[in-house]
């Protein structure tokens, strides 16, 4: 959760006896106390929750059905829980991340084609959307001051940064190629790969690595100051 206090998590349902079938959401507090209890239900598989900074909504992310393919729902913490559909489309939505300042929904979708990034306004996401990436996007996150987004490009993988336009409405100033992914990156095409830390300059990744036993070991990866970085090395290069 935004103030760290309470951890939610999914357990699956389907084929559970007595239960209904799908995603019962959970939460627990962090430190340990008290038991878990339901924050809702949803009659789908989830693969993806995430909250809301206000801490007002969790993000839900189903898996594919027989009649579509995997859709993002938002579960009111208060009041009505019923799910609403967020993005619900005969496509393949996927990492929904939604702004620091609550505004916009970030995700990556299939209707193109190929995955690409996409922003939806938040709640409203009905009223438009815009395409973030080119040439196919994947793991959109955004930055703590909701002024840019985050994205993974394919061959070869490459971290991207999409600099929002000045002004209220959305737009996309100026992508950047930040740095390429090491083949050690654990990257999950179905589940967010990496995330930010909360000042916005380090980027976490989890990494395999094989020993001389040939047994695969994960470790996380902190890059630190890596802006400082870049801009001294710009400046050299001038």
């Amino acid at each position: 959760s935004p103030d760290g206090r309470t951890v939610a998590f999914v357990r699956d349902t389907l084929g559970l006896a007595g239960r209904n079938p799908g995603g019962d959401i959970y939460a627990k507090a962090t430190d340990g106390s008290g038991e878990d209890y339901v924050v809702g239900h949803i009659d789908r598989l989830v693969q993806e929750v995430e909250w809301s900074p206000d801490g007002s909504w969790l993000l839900v992310r189903t898996d594919n059905t027989d009649a579509g393919r995997g859709d993002i729902f938002g579960i009111r913490l208060t009041g009505d829980t019923t799910p609403v559909p967020l993005v619900a489309s005969p496509y393949e939505e996927l990492h929904p991340s939604l702004a620091p300042d609550g505004r916009w929904l970030a995700y990556t979708s299939s209707e193109s084609g190929q995955p690409e990034v996409y922003v939806r306004p938040f709640p409203a996401t009905s009223q438009t959307r815009w395409q973030v990436s080119i040439a196919g996007g994947t793991h959109p996150r955004w930055a703590p001051n909701s002024r840019a987004l985050y994205y993974l490009s394919p061959n070869p993988q490459r971290m991207v940064e999409a600099e929002l336009a000045p002004g209220p409405g959305f737009a996309v100033a100026n992508r950047t190629v930040l740095f390429e992914l090491s083949p050690s990156f654990v990257i999950d095409q179905f589940h967010t790969s990496f995330y930010l830390t909360p000042d916005g300059r380090s980027f976490v990744f989890r990494t395999t690595s094989t020993n001389s036993q040939r047994s695969v070991e994960g470790r996380l990866v902190l890059v630190q100051h890596w802006f400082t970085e870049l801009r001294e090395l710009m400046k050299k290069s001038k």
